[in-house]
């Protein structure tokens, strides 16, 4: 909250933009949604707790969506996927921004179980808009497009992908674009070297 509470303030400078542990680090969909929440429950905690609570909801019925498409589970092992007292943690203790960034991976998911391949999509570029985590999903995406919509239609999502980036970032990119494209990239590189160092 306190991250975007400079862009309420009117400031567009990205690298300026900062909280009590440092400098912004996520891309402009986070930016947008938490100066939404602030804008409507201000500084209050528990009203924000039961708007996780609702995307904890959301998420965990695109995640039952999936499941039951997919045919892997039996109906009976779904209860477990409220059993998790971490995933209610970081949802309606914590209010973290993974929890709206998953709430639209699971979109996503759920889309793609039904072959909604330009839903899935939008929903997976807004998660990567809140959180860098999402590219994690990325290659999985493109490999699954690309056996079965092949490298033209991946190459259009691809663009609508990328548009909905711009979009939610134009403010910034308007008044200092290398500095918003500096700071993404650098995330970017820095999650793709520990992720190959995890590996």
């Amino acid at each position: 909250m306190d991250e975007v509470g400079g862009i309420l303030g009117g400031e567009k400078q990205y690298d300026v933009l900062r909280g009590p542990t440092g400098p912004l680090v996520y891309p402009a969909g986070f930016v947008w949604i938490f100066a939404f929440i602030r804008i409507c429950f201000g500084t209050a905690v528990r009203p924000v707790q039961y708007l996780f609570a609702v995307i904890h909801m959301v998420l965990l019925s695109f995640a039952v969506i999936a499941f039951r498409k997919s045919n892997v589970l039996p109906w009976y092992f779904l209860p477990l996927l409220l059993a998790s007292r971490r995933v209610l943690s970081i949802f309606v203790l914590r209010l973290f921004n993974d929890c709206v960034a998953m709430m639209f991976v699971y979109a996503a998911i759920a889309n793609a179980a039904y072959r909604k391949w330009m839903f899935a999509t939008i929903a997976l570029s807004l998660g990567l808009s809140v959180k860098m985590n999402v590219l994690l999903f990325v290659p999985f995406a493109l490999v699954l497009l690309l056996r079965t919509k092949g490298f033209l239609t991946v190459l259009r999502y691809g663009l609508v992908a990328a548009a909905i980036q711009v979009l939610v970032a134009v403010p910034f990119l308007r008044v200092a674009p290398k500095v918003y494209d500096k700071k993404q990239l650098s995330i970017v590189l820095k999650f793709i070297g520990i992720s190959c160092t995890g590996i």
